[in-house]
């Protein structure tokens, strides 16, 4: 058996496995801070939006307006005159 010459080491492919270790670490990071940050805005949301507590409920009694009596006002007569011709109209609207 002939003996294979060592294969060259490659450092690269050993930084590419501790990059994906730093990347799993960050979105892992950022994941857990979205989650806590939607946990955050939806509390404040459903706080906003609870029921509010209602005071203690006051009735008042109510009645009609009263008019009050006044003599009625005479209605002045009015007197028209018709000075359509003297005034030189002399047409016929339809």
């Amino acid at each position: 058996m002939s003996k294979q010459p060592p294969r060259p080491t490659n450092d690269r492919d050993e930084l590419v496995h501790q990059d994906d270790k730093i990347i799993g670490k960050a979105f892992r990071g950022s994941a857990i801070v979205l989650v806590l940050v939607v946990v955050l805005v939806v509390g404040v949301f459903i706080y906003l939006k609870r029921p509010k507590e209602k005071g203690p409920v006051i009735k008042t009694a109510i009645s009609a307006p009263v008019v009050p009596d006044k003599p009625k006002a005479e209605l002045p007569q009015v007197k028209f005159t018709d000075i359509t011709r003297t005034s030189g109209i002399t047409f016929v609207h339809n």
